[in-house]
């Protein structure tokens, strides 16, 4: 009984030789290593959800410099391996390698987000060509939309929804 009493109270010691002492060191701090890295993910994804966002980023979403900067940080880091912790943020792994990419040639500015190359939207039509659409039917005040339109795509060229 005393035995097991002291067992429990941790008075037993063992000895251990210098290589299972220097093997333990090693795991302990490999495992202090994952639960940091744990800990530092649970910290991102805490504040993103803090600021409204959902876990994983959403499609098209555009991230500051510093945000990239932090998760390139995470997956560098990370025991879990590049695949599984860019999953957890929901980052495909090419767009990882493209900010990596630019962080190693242009430092932490490489990060920064691009100008959008073309400032109007897809679907907007050109301020010239709604100019002569305007002309055409301030000209032909009878037509309707239907007829304008026939008649800007078949005598202009111009095609229109």
């Amino acid at each position: 009984m005393e035995a097991g009493k002291k067992r429990l109270s941790g008075d037993i010691t063992k000895e251990a030789t210098s290589d299972e002492v220097l093997d333990l060191n090693k795991e302990n701090a490999r495992l202090k290593e994952i639960v940091a890295d744990l800990v530092l993910r649970y910290d991102v994804i805490k504040k993103y959800r803090h600021a409204g966002l959902i876990d994983k980023y959403r499609k098209y979403m555009r991230l500051s410099a510093g945000e990239k900067y932090e998760i390139i940080q995470t997956v560098t880091r990370s025991e879990i391996g590049v695949k599984r912790t860019l999953a957890s943020f929901g980052i495909a792994r090419s767009t990882f390698y493209k900010w990596y990419q630019n962080s190693l040639k242009s430092g932490f500015d490489g990060l920064e987000p691009s100008k959008r190359s073309c400032l109007r939207q897809w679907n907007s039509i050109p301020k010239d060509q709604k100019d002569l659409v305007v002309e055409i039917a301030l000209e032909h005040t009878e037509l309707s939309s239907k007829e304008l339109t026939y008649k800007t795509t078949d005598k202009q060229g111009l095609f229109t929804s």
